[in-house]
């Protein structure tokens, strides 16, 4: 083997290692888990029809999104196709790999006040794990205050989801009112 060679060898199993390690301690100190938990698209609504990977989307495809947009499959929504920054709105900018408008690519582009870009959804968050928040834990939508157990959480939202850090109506048809029910935390009208 020759100086080069092996100093080419060594470059790239330096490179490949350090990614590996730096993907796997990424997700071990995440509590992030974007989207709205499904089972079927009955589970979703609103703006996020569609389930998609265990979780709501607004898109699976560019079939779903309105005339000028692309599915942002990654993000599971619709987003405005473009060539450059100058042709997204609302302080987007454009990710010329797909050619769509983000709120970021990295976190340069974002806040203080939301530093953190989750590349997974192209968003910024407050807070991709607890060590990034001042008060309370950080819950499944990258926000500071959510909680670990039933006693961080209180008023209309007194149980916690421990699986999204996230305080909860109920966790039973029996904590709602009369012709109620409980979906995925939230008391919801039979009718």
């Amino acid at each position: 083997m020759t100086l080069i060679s092996f100093r080419t060898a060594f470059a790239t199993a330096v490179l490949v290692f350090g990614a590996t390690a730096l993907g796997a301690g990424c997700g071990s100190s995440s509590n992030l888990d974007f989207g709205r938990p499904c089972d079927t698209a009955r589970d979703c609504g609103g703006g996020e029809p569609l389930c998609s990977g265990g979780r709501c989307v607004e898109c699976t495809g560019d079939s779903d999104c309105e005339s000028g947009q692309e599915c942002n499959k990654t993000a599971g929504e619709c987003a405005d196709v473009c060539e450059s920054s100058a042709d997204c709105n609302d302080d987007r900018i454009c990710d010329t790999g797909p050619n769509v408008c983000v709120e970021c690519r990295n976190n340069d582009d974002c806040s203080s006040r939301r530093p953190f870009c989750v590349t997974k959804i192209d968003e910024c968050v407050e807070c991709k794990s607890d060590g990034d928040c001042e008060r309370g834990v950080c819950d499944s939508e990258g926000e500071c205050g959510g909680c670990k157990n039933d006693g961080d959480c209180d008023g209309d939202e007194p149980f916690c989801d421990p699986e999204r850090n996230r305080c909860i109506q109920c966790e039973r048809d029996s904590h709602c009112r009369v012709n109620e029910e409980c979906v995925r935390g939230e008391c919801e009208s039979l009718g």
